[in-house]
């Protein structure tokens, strides 16, 4: 399968305005850019439809208004959901098909394959970054309460005829509590 220009779309859940984010994009030599309104257009339809998209005469296609452009003509368009779980986490869209005969159903089938596994390597690089994130948030915990340990007395005062204790014991790794003898 081989194709001129690619483009991986991501959902992002903290940008509700803006609700794919271009992650990959490559184009050949002659392909500076791909005209915005039809990436809106493309993750619009794929969003309604949350199917396969396979266009071979992109320019006679009624279901998007395109104006060609010199520098990205397109022919072609493969388009499938990146899917985990039964929830479109994002697109995947190739254009332009090396050759006269178009993109197939073989072609389809065997996006829809990458799409699967790339969207379970993209779930699990998210949860990797998270496990990282709670550990380096746990590290930073366990230092606090370092700190806050070595700021509290080592030992109670000895004075004859009192008897003087304290302790802290935090209800989590770090407390907001402080004591101290004067």
């Amino acid at each position: 399968l081989v194709v001129e220009n690619e483009m991986d779309l991501m959902y992002d859940d903290e940008d509700k305005d803006k609700p794919f984010q271009t992650m990959i994009r490559q184009a050949d030599a002659s392909a500076e850019s791909m005209p915005y309104h039809l990436g809106v257009q493309l993750s619009g339809w794929m969003i309604q439809n949350q199917q396969p998209l396979l266009v071979n005469d992109f320019e006679n296609d009624s279901r998007f208004v395109s104006r060609q452009h010199d520098e990205f003509p397109i022919r072609s368009i493969l388009g499938v959901p990146l899917r985990l779980q039964g929830e479109m986490m994002g697109i995947l869209i190739i254009f332009n098909k090396q050759g006269d005969e178009g993109f197939t159903e073989e072609d389809q089938r065997l996006l829809s394959i990458i799409a699967a596994q790339s969207a379970q390597v993209i779930e699990n690089a998210r949860l990797y970054e998270e496990e990282q994130a709670l550990i380096r948030m746990e590290e930073d915990l366990r230092v606090a309460r370092d700190i806050q340990v070595n700021l509290l007395p080592k030992s109670n005062p000895d004075i004859p005829g009192y008897d003087i204790a304290g302790v802290s014991i935090p209800a989590k790794q770090v407390g907001g509590d402080y004591y101290d003898f004067i």
